[in-house]
């Protein structure tokens, strides 16, 4: 069963998800054991909670400048709160001032982009509150400089259990490449084609494959173009390779996967 959105202007989300400690069956995560990664371009913060409270805050050590993205992503799965949970989230600038909250009271996938300010938009600090939380919570902040800073036709790639990603700054670059898969199922699904030029014979395909390379789903772009698919977890739907294909293709091409 897929849920397909089609959004025609959504930043892409570029997720990197570390985790310690032996590993639960089905997250990963020990229960009431955060998890939190730190670094100049990530933040993520991640914990499988059972009647869980507590309250955390940490110094973002993102390398941010004006212009630059920032993709936020919370994702709360399998959430059994109750009424006494008031779960929060908040960004704060250096000031101790609030410029963004998450509530956290069910089970959600919430994605957003937004441009550093110095004046309106320039996280410094995290909080994060749980109050007897269950549930599985996962919060990411990427930091991203503008695609001008990317270098052109050299495909960036991350693959874990947790996130497939691809990036690229094609410039009529003809491509073809497959990649197996980490991951043993797929949650979200985002694909975006920004900044595209028609230079003729374009064609850019995405394409999901089964354990014996048999072809399951094919993604067609044809311009600019965001897919966000969310996919409820299913034993007939279970990719294990990615083919992504372009030719002649001009524009900044950003595919991810990611398991919940």
């Amino acid at each position: 069963m897929k849920k397909t959105t089609w959004i025609l202007a959504l930043g892409f989300v570029f997720f990197i998800f570390s985790c310690v400690g032996p590993p639960e069956p089905q997250h990963g995560l020990v229960e009431n054991y955060p998890v939190v990664v730190n670094a100049d371009s990530v933040f993520t913060f991640a914990v499988r909670g059972e009647v869980y409270s507590f309250e955390e805050t940490y110094d973002l050590n993102l390398k941010l400048s004006n212009g630059m993205k920032i993709t936020s992503a919370l994702i709360v799965a399998d959430y059994t709160g109750s009424t006494q949970d008031t779960s929060q989230i908040w960004l704060l600038n250096d000031q101790g001032i609030v410029q963004k909250t998450w509530v956290i009271n069910k089970s959600q996938i919430l994605v957003e982009q937004r441009t550093v300010d110095s004046v309106y938009y320039f996280p410094e600090k995290i909080m994060v509150k749980g109050n007897q939380f269950s549930g599985v919570l996962e919060f990411v902040l990427t930091a991203e400089s503008s695609s001008d800073t990317i270098e052109e036709n050299v495909p960036a790639v991350i693959t874990t259990e947790s996130i497939f990603s691809f990036s690229l700054k094609a410039a009529h670059y003809t491509f073809d490449r497959f990649y197996p898969l980490s991951m043993d199922y797929i949650d979200l699904t985002s694909i975006t084609l920004t900044d595209w030029i028609d230079v003729g014979e374009d064609t850019t395909f995405v394409t999901l494959y089964s354990a014996d390379t048999t072809e399951m789903v094919s993604y067609e772009l044809l311009g600019n173009t965001q897919i966000t698919e969310e996919t409820e977890v299913d034993s007939l739907f279970q990719p294990k390779f990615i083919g992504i294909a372009g030719q002649n293709l001009t524009g900044v091409f950003d595919v991810l996967l990611m398991k919940n």
